[in-house]
């Protein structure tokens, strides 16, 4: 599992979580700005395929974890909702979703 937190090339905070599943599958946690301003925290699962990840819509495990809406986006908000994230949990719903567990 590796957690990262920088600013993206909006100068917008975002966290993002990897963690590896079986079979050539990566889970994906990212916690960042929303389109509305608030705060949204969301996973999904892409495959590796011929060195790329493939993430195919409507096929894929894709959730929306949280969402909030604080008054301001800053680096301390953006880690404290990620890390309130129960990963473990995450994991296993993915796990089920594709019948790895």
């Amino acid at each position: 599992m590796n957690t990262t937190i920088k600013q993206d090339h909006y100068k917008h905070w975002i966290a993002k979580t990897d963690i590896e599943l079986p079979n050539g599958k990566l889970l994906t946690i990212t916690t960042r700005k929303s389109n509305n301003g608030g705060l949204l925290s969301s996973a999904s699962v892409a495959s590796y395929e011929k060195g790329f990840l493939t993430h195919v819509m409507f096929q894929d495990f894709s959730i929306r974890l949280e969402h909030s809406n604080p008054k301001r986006v800053t680096a301390k908000v953006v880690e404290q909702q990620h890390n309130s994230i129960n990963f473990d949990s995450v994991k296993l719903q993915a796990l089920a979703f594709y019948k790895l567990n």
